[in-house]
């Protein structure tokens, strides 16, 4: 048991010195740390020409577009031009567009349905994913689409219908809406 305590005492004493010889070498690698009042300097990491400046458009409950469902094609581009115009007076250069606020689209699809929240009837009178694309590409700003994949309806009571291809044993209901159970294989085929 002694000669455990000694080989023990041993140990710690090297790990001690150890840990000292380290302690007392310069890092060279880590510039030395700024007072925790001190601004933290930006030059270099902004680079206009990477630089992500955009704005989120929420298409579902009509947040941000459209403004109402059924709006003429007309209106639907005026305010298509208004997002992009405001971009170019913020000087913003990319746009996240909900294109899927659920199993639906605001753009033309064979898979899915026309969003309820740009038509009540189901009629596409413009697509305004190709639009958006096309306006926001002439002005030089990105566009990237942003979809909702697993969730089926924003309300679980008044939507009860599932789509083609979805059965209940593909689905759960969470926080008072239908989505795609991610853990049944089946349903993640469905995603399209």
């Amino acid at each position: 048991m002694t000669k455990r305590i000694i080989a023990f005492a041993v140990a710690i004493v090297f790990l001690s010195l150890s840990l000292c010889g380290c302690a007392s070498q310069p890092n060279t690698a880590l510039p030395p740390a700024a007072p925790h009042d001190a601004p933290t300097p930006l030059t270099g990491l902004l680079d206009p020409d990477s630089e992500i400046r955009g704005v989120w458009i929420a298409t579902v409950y009509n947040i941000d577009f459209p403004s109402a469902p059924d709006l003429s094609a007309d209106e639907l581009e005026a305010e298509i031009d208004s997002i992009i115009d405001t971009c170019k007076r913020l000087n913003l250069n990319t746009v996240f567009f909900q294109a899927r606020p659920s199993f639906d689209a605001l753009y033309d699809s064979d898979i899915f349905p026309v969003s309820r929240f740009l038509s009540s009837t189901g009629e596409l009178t413009l697509d305004p994913l190709s639009y958006l694309l096309s306006e926001a590409h002439k002005n030089e700003i990105f566009v990237f689409a942003w979809v909702n994949p697993l969730r089926i309806s924003t309300a679980y009571s008044s939507e009860p219908a599932l789509p083609a291809g979805v059965t209940d044993g593909m689905t759960v209901e969470y926080d008072g809406k239908l989505v795609l159970n991610a853990g049944v294989p089946e349903s993640l085929q469905e995603v399209g």
